[in-house]
């Protein structure tokens, strides 16, 4: 099971606010667990 749904656009608002990380809730929804959503802001950051 991934991250529920209904908490997405709260996430995506908190890594926004606390880390300065843009991660789109299109880009969560493939997240499966807190993991993939820190190499995602991971790989954001490089990126950048």
């Amino acid at each position: 099971m991934g991250l529920k749904p209904s908490h997405l656009k709260q996430i995506s608002i908190d890594l926004n606010k606390e880390l300065q990380v843009d991660l789109p809730v299109m880009q969560l929804i493939r997240c499966r667990n807190a993991d993939d959503v820190k190499d995602l802001a991971l790989q954001q950051v490089v990126d950048f």
